[in-house]
């Protein structure tokens, strides 16, 4: 009797594991339904359905670019900006945020880029913000933020020609510098006229 009894627990668990499987890659995708990408998140729907819902997949908004061209995604495009020799990577975030990351021998600089809407591009929560301050660079007013238990991040943020930008320092330990780079930033980012306020 207690093997009959363990015997069918154990098939009721298989049985139960079974029902909680999501489809593998050797199973047919329903029409319609996003199929597996570099760029898809997979859905974790633990229900046994054949409806194309089972299968949705969120992208990824972050989309890779050669150039800091954002015009075709984002309506505009950085036509000169300071260190452009240590220029790494440059993407879209969505349709809305450009991003441009530059390498330097003290640390990383993540730069992005946003037509003005009265928001923060930079994607840093203000929990992990100690001190905001501000500078002025040529008659533009530039917030600063220092990071709450290590001094070799700054957040810099400014508004300038209906554009928002975010300068993100990362492992550079002196706010002398940074703030420096900031400046450069400040006043050598042009936007091309013909994207510009578009």
């Amino acid at each position: 009797m207690k093997k009959t009894i363990a015997m069918l627990l154990c098939l009721l668990l298989a049985a139960s594991f079974t029902a909680c499987s999501t489809p593998t890659s050797s199973e047919p995708v329903a029409e319609g339904s996003v199929s597996d990408s570099e760029n898809a998140i997979p859905s974790q729907d633990v229900s046994k359905s054949d409806s194309p819902e089972s299968t949705v997949q969120i992208p990824n908004p972050i989309e890779e670019q050669e150039t800091p061209d954002f015009t075709e995604k984002l309506g505009f495009k950085v036509e000169d900006y300071p260190r452009a020799d240590q220029l790494t990577r440059c993407a879209t975030i969505g349709d809305l945020v450009g991003e441009m990351d530059f390498t330097l021998p003290q640390g990383t600089i993540k730069f992005r880029i946003a037509k003005d809407g009265g928001g923060d591009v930079s994607g840093i929560s203000d929990n992990l913000i100690d001190t905001i301050s501000s500078m002025d660079v040529n008659d533009i007013s530039v917030t600063v933020r220092s990071f709450k238990d290590d001094p070799s991040q700054m957040l810099y943020g400014w508004i300038k020609d209906g554009y928002i930008f975010s300068l993100y320092f990362k492992d550079i330990d002196d706010s002398t510098h940074t703030s420096m780079i900031a400046e450069q930033f400040v006043e050598q980012m042009v936007m091309d006229p013909a994207t510009a306020r578009s």
